[in-house]
């Protein structure tokens, strides 16, 4: 049995599909100029005439969930996955009709990920993945990086009214009127004792010691955060609140542990002179967006997708059914 669908024009489930599509792997068809295709089994689709094999959907799917196996997923979750794999496959179809090449040589490395040892084997119970699939897999993702790049260049700069448009539209996210904090955050009075000690002798900076001794989410970042007014509990924010730029509080011991604070500074609201380089990437950002959206959107409604669900092994219920 087969059926035959076009992708149905559904806006919101669109962006939802493309945010996730440009990171899954496939392997689809023959590709010039990357490496040599794992391609074998039943044909389980053709796509704008293209034969799709089952070997390129299992690879897909292996790289995707790891020890996990596609049956034990809810059938629309695997109807959703399948989605993926179509559109990434039509993706790389026009990419190659527009003449846009990676060869093998340009794919980076490796890298170890979640589930090996570090040495690009797989941890135990972990499936068996042959580097040619891994290696088209990374050969895929840099094509369609490459296709995007080249669709989102024909965004139009911004000019000086969209920006001042831009500006008096929100201006509201221009009138900041936060500060800037450093905290070192620990859960023995023994370890922030020593810290105040090492502090008070000025042999280390405050960013130094939060590196060293911190346990806080910010610790990496030297203590440091951003906060608005009201964002911080009570109980902490007037301890910070009556510092002096650049001055450093006692101990604060709340129910989080034993905390010292830095006030670096308080925030400034923008001007729109101030404003304006961050106002032109995130319209030029955004125009991005919505050109790759929209030229994706096109190659999904007019490709001609023809399932044979015999083959696949699984009832698909995804976008590309016949109606």
């Amino acid at each position: 049995m087969k059926s035959v669908a076009h992708f149905p024009s559904n806006r919101r489930l669109l962006v939802a599909l493309i945010a996730l599509v440009a990171f899954f792997p496939a392997a689809c068809g023959k590709k010039a100029g990357g490496p040599a295709p794992v391609s074998e089994g039943p044909v389980i689709l053709i796509i704008n005439e293209e034969q799709i094999k089952k070997n390129a959907w299992e690879n897909f799917v292996s790289l995707r969930l790891g020890e996990l196996k596609l049956s034990s997923l809810p059938p629309k979750a695997q109807s959703q996955m399948l989605d993926e794999f179509i559109q990434r496959c039509i993706l790389l179809q026009e990419a190659k009709k527009r003449g846009i090449v990676v060869e093998a040589k340009e794919v980076p490395p490796e890298t170890p990920s979640p589930g090996t040892t570090g040495t690009g084997l797989p941890a135990v119970g972990q499936p068996t993945i042959s580097n040619k699939a891994k290696l088209e897999e990374r050969w895929a993702d840099l094509v369609i990086q490459r296709f995007n790049k080249s669709v989102a260049e024909a965004a139009p700069q911004p000019s000086r009214d969209d920006v001042q448009r831009y500006y008096e539209e929100h201006k509201k996210e221009f009138d900041r009127n936060g500060f800037y904090v450093r905290e070192i955050r620990v859960e023995s009075q023994t370890i922030i004792d020593e810290i105040s000690r090492q502090l008070a002798s000025g042999k280390a900076s405050f960013a130094e010691l939060a590196k060293k001794y911190s346990r806080g989410p910010n610790a990496g970042q030297g203590g440091l955060s951003y906060y608005e007014r009201g964002q911080m509990p009570s109980e902490i924010e007037e301890k910070v609140l009556v510092l002096r730029p650049g001055e450093t509080s006692k101990t604060v011991k709340t129910g989080y542990g034993f905390h010292i604070f830095k006030l670096e500074r308080f925030a400034q609201s923008l001007t729109y002179d101030q404003a304006r380089e961050e106002i032109m990437d995130e319209i030029i950002q955004t125009r991005q967006q919505v050109l790759v959206a929209e030229e994706a959107r096109k190659l999904y409604t007019a490709a001609q997708v023809e399932l044979f669900p015999d083959a696949l092994g699984f009832g698909y219920e995804g976008a590309f059914k016949r109606n």
